[in-house]
């Protein structure tokens, strides 16, 4: 544990360093990539890319990310009921992310044409591509109002990542934050990476790399707009919490002082 203390009315901790490379971020995804399900792969990719919450990631669905046309929309709206802070925000997501979702959905409408439909609300064994009629409305005849499924509008946009487990009427369930942390600790054990690596880590890595310059692509950072993509009431929060200052940019800051005698 790091050392405590406190100094007058202020309490300090040193905290761990806990910075993640991009050798951590490249490892888990060709890890994850490898697996025939690209459901992981992709989950992890939108960590890193869009920074995410697991709890905002999970709770996506087909309908957020997708069109009518099942076409990847061009601007990512996330919800206020499924935020932390419970305020909506909109990421516009850019050509690489676009594509991988449409490369995801691809994968599962290709899983499922090995199995078929009893009716549109019947989905025992595969992964919905889209809305589909709620089993409950569908098996009472009627909308229900108070319909646990569908909320009494008679459809169920299903969840972008589901999991194995069905509901009561075979309807998909999505995964849940706590599966997602078993996620987290197998690739901590399979990879050897430090205890404290969560797939919260990913909002931290992209802030850090939004909001520092990256001299390699010759790019000026840009706080703000880690702010706006992480969801931050406050700056403040996004500069304090979330961006690292890498090792890198420690040895750049003390190799100006080279010559001073």
């Amino acid at each position: 544990m790091p050392p405590k203390g406190t100094v007058g009315e202020y309490s300090w901790q040193i905290p761990e360093w806990e910075f993640v490379s991009r050798g951590m971020v490249q490892s888990v995804l060709r890890v994850l990539g490898a697996k025939e399900s690209k459901r992981d792969y992709t989950l992890w990719f939108l960590f890193f890319r869009l920074g995410l919450r697991p709890g905002e990631a999970v709770q996506l669905t087909v309908g957020d990310v997708f069109d009518d046309e099942g076409q990847v929309r061009d601007v990512l709206r996330i919800r206020a009921e499924i935020t932390k802070t419970k305020t909506a925000r909109s990421i516009a997501l850019p050509a690489e992310v676009r594509k991988q979702l449409q490369r995801y959905q691809g994968w599962k409408r290709k899983a499922n044409k090995a199995g078929k439909r009893r009716h549109p609300g019947r989905m025992i064994d595969q992964e919905p591509t889209q809305p589909f009629v709620c089993p409950a409305c569908y098996d009472a005849g009627e909308d229900l109002p108070g319909c646990g499924v569908c909320s009494g509008t008679g459809w169920v946009d299903p969840p972008l990542f589901v999991s194995r487990e069905r509901g009561r009427w075979g309807e998909p369930r999505g995964l849940t934050v706590d599966q997602v942390g078993k996620m987290a600790k197998a690739l901590r054990k399979q990879l050897d990476l430090p205890s404290w690596f969560t797939a919260h880590k990913g909002r931290h890595w992209l802030g850090t790399r939004l909001a520092n310059p990256d001299p390699e692509r010759e790019t000026a950072g840009n706080p703000v707009a880690a702010q706006r993509i992480l969801g931050h009431a406050s700056l403040r929060t996004t500069m304090q919490a979330y961006v690292k200052v890498t090792p890198e940019q420690q040895r750049e800051a003390l190799r100006a002082l080279d010559g001073v005698r």
